[in-house]
């Protein structure tokens, strides 16, 4: 048989590639090193029957609904809430922040859709150097002087005994600030597509 497509890696990504070009009538060979597929998604059942997830739990979200609709068309998912909490202000909220962390510290109840918007108002109430010339300015750019206040300067101070000031403003790209309206966890996610 000839090929069309050779798709090197039977991951999350290599498995979806081969799908949609399998879908568009595409010959597709699915090359994988490792003795399994699904990459990092990858579980398997036990002697006990129990699903292992072999490189731990993972949590998938996406804010497109086409995305979320190729997924779910092709995996067993359980309905899933992150609940992550940090202790602020004598009570534990969610983290990462999203709308859930909001609702609870401000005392607000807005949908989804309005976070966004909430947030680009709290960094235009903040002072912070644009661009951003350190870790601070990073972080009260996305969420405004408030919530870097409550949930990272003390933190980022214990973390890496610096005032947040004196940090690089590489350090700060890798917090997440979730949004997305579709949340799962793993269920037996062994890729299908």
């Amino acid at each position: 048989m000839k090929f069309e497509v050779l798709v090197v890696g039977a991951g999350l990504a290599g498995s979806t590639a081969a799908r949609l070009f399998a879908e568009a009538g595409k010959h597709v060979l699915v090359i994988e090193k490792k003795r399994h597929i699904a990459g990092h998604c990858y579980d398997y059942k036990d002697e006990n029957g129990i699903t292992v997830h072999a490189y731990g739990p993972h949590i998938f979200h996406t804010n497109n609904k086409k995305v979320w609709d190729f997924v779910n068309a092709y995996s067993n998912f359980d309905n899933y809430q992150h609940r992550v909490l940090s202790y602020v202000e004598g009570r534990y909220v969610p983290f990462p922040i999203n709308r859930d962390t909001i609702c609870d510290i401000f005392g607000l109840n807005i949908p989804t859709y309005e976070v966004e918007d909430f947030l680009e108002n709290e960094a235009k109430k903040s002072k912070f150097n644009n661009p951003p010339i350190n870790f601070r300015d990073v972080i009260v750019s996305q969420i405004g002087e408030r919530l870097y206040e409550l949930f990272f300067k003390q933190y980022t101070i214990k973390q890496w005994g610096k005032d947040p000031e004196e940090l690089l403003p590489d350090v700060a790209k890798r917090i997440p600030v979730y949004n997305e309206p579709w949340k799962l966890g793993q269920k037996d996610v062994n890729i299908r597509w």
